[in-house]
């Protein structure tokens, strides 16, 4: 299971869309493969240090969001992901 796990975040790409700027709530928006939008804060941008990236800096990392990650993949356990036919 441990291997399975690691294989699992090997390739997230994330950003791999770009990041979108949004003026009006002076956010900066970005993503990745794992489903989760971050809110990055316009305000409190940059100066991160190898020592952030490091395991339990996570909640301190958050800081420079300007709201917690957002987990927006979701799947709706009543559509099946594979129909046997697109119209049913």
């Amino acid at each position: 299971m441990q291997a399975m796990n690691e294989s699992m975040w090997a390739d997230q790409d994330f950003g791999s869309g770009g990041p979108v700027f949004v003026a009006s709530a002076h956010a900066v928006l970005a993503a990745g493969k794992d489903g989760i939008l971050y809110t990055g804060n316009v305000e409190a941008l940059g100066d991160t240090q190898v020592g952030d990236l490091a395991a339990g800096h996570f909640a301190a990392n958050y800081a420079k969001l300007r709201m917690p990650p957002i987990l927006y993949t979701y799947f709706d356990p009543a559509v099946p992901p594979a129909p046997a036919s697109p119209c049913s």
